[in-house]
């Protein structure tokens, strides 16, 4: 901080530790897996201020056990396969125990077309709060902190997919569906920049989707193409508005990609397109209200779509029978085209709302060359 003539240091480190054991048994078309694991976690905070001088250092620790077993069984022809599996968690320090199953179920339909259905149980011990500084070219700071089983709750999601896979002559066709319902999220880790930005609440997201790819493979060139959709909506039950979409709903989303390559060439190209992000405005001709951002409805609106083009090129050479060479170039954004990934928007003294927006990268050249030896 210039003006205060002040050094803030902050770091924030996150170091893990454990032991596995785990034995594998296998007996004719079964596969048998048993084991345990033993997890500590340790978060590290450091604040250091040397006008007026103040450091404070903390650290938590969490340790956790558990044991797992899992068994699979796959038939003679190896068309058929089926996973089971359960892991039983320990977390010491709030004595609470994590039961998480887990499901897998592949069938090969003649020699080309497969499919598979998944479905499990997860936990997570740590969570990412993020906050913004937007008095200093808006840095977005990001922290790892562990669960303390209250404010910051331990992360559970349960997820579900069905996929279809289909190879056959150099096509590739890969169909998936999938649901997932995460609960345990807070508002200091999505994200806010408008609404919301600084409330401390905790809730949950259900997001449930289609993921497409259709990929070709022709002599020398390789193409694609792949769509994804996704639904994915928050729940908080002690905000204003208790439902409302995700800040990462992102509903559509398209790539279309070609790469030749032979012994000598890398060429590649690719398009890549989105709807924009959900966000928050204020309501319009009523900014204001008794000194405060009068706001519209939570992600009520969205950014302007991304576009993005992108191509990079690769030769490969021998100098000599001990050297051999790279020289590349590649180029992000060719149309330089400007694309808001968030906004914000703050009060000034004459009582009005300013927007500030952030973009993506601009044209971005780079260059490389490598020698081999």
């Amino acid at each position: 901080d210039i003006i205060s003539n002040q050094l803030f240091l902050q770091e924030n480190i996150v170091s893990e530790t454990g032991i596995k054991v785990q034995n594998i048994y296998t007996k004719n078309l079964w596969k048998l897996k048993l084991g345990y694991d033993f997890t500590e976690t340790k978060v590290t905070n450091l604040n250091d201020i040397d006008l007026p001088r103040f450091v404070r250092r903390d650290e938590e620790v969490l340790r956790e056990h558990a044991v797992y077993g899992q068994a699979k069984f796959s038939n003679a022809a190896n068309n058929f396969a089926i996973r089971a599996g359960v892991r039983g968690n320990y977390i010491t320090k709030f004595q609470k125990a994590i039961v998480e199953p887990r499901l897998s179920i592949r069938k090969a339909l003649g020699s080309h077309l497969e499919i598979e259905a998944l479905g499990e149980f997860k936990h997570q011990n740590v969570s990412q709060i993020v906050n913004f500084q937007n008095d200093f070219l808006g840095i977005e700071k990001r922290r790892w902190q562990l669960t303390e089983n209250d404010s910051i709750p331990i992360i559970k999601s349960k997820q579900a997919s069905f996929g279809i896979l289909y190879k056959n002559k150099g096509w590739l066709l890969d169909s998936k569906l999938y649901y997932k319902t995460v609960d345990g999220i807070t508002t200091q880790s999505q994200s806010f920049t408008t609404k919301y930005e600084f409330a401390r609440e905790q809730g949950s997201y259900d997001a449930y989707g289609f993921e497409f790819l259709c990929r070709k493979k022709l002599n020398d060139f390789n193409n694609w193409l792949s769509y994804s959709y996704i639904n994915n909506k928050y729940t908080f039950e002690d905000l204003e508005e208790v439902e409302f979409p995700s800040n990462f709903d992102i509903t559509h989303s398209f790539a279309l990609g070609s790469t030749y390559s032979t012994d000598s060439w890398n060429i590649s190209a690719g398009i890549n397109y989105r709807i924009g992000k959900p966000t928050s405005i204020p309501i319009k001709n009523n900014e204001i209200e008794d000194g405060d951002i009068n706001w519209d409805v939570a992600n009520g609106e969205r950014l302007k779509d991304y576009l993005r083009i992108d191509a990079s090129t690769l030769y490969k050479f021998k100098i000599s029978s001990t050297f051999r060479s790279e020289v590349g170039a590649s180029v992000w954004n060719i149309s330089d085209r400007k694309n808001a990934i968030n906004n914000y928007f703050r009060t000034n003294d004459s009582d009005s709302v300013d927007k500030f927006s952030r973009f993506s990268l601009g044209l971005t050249t780079n260059a490389v060359f490598r020698l081999y030896f």
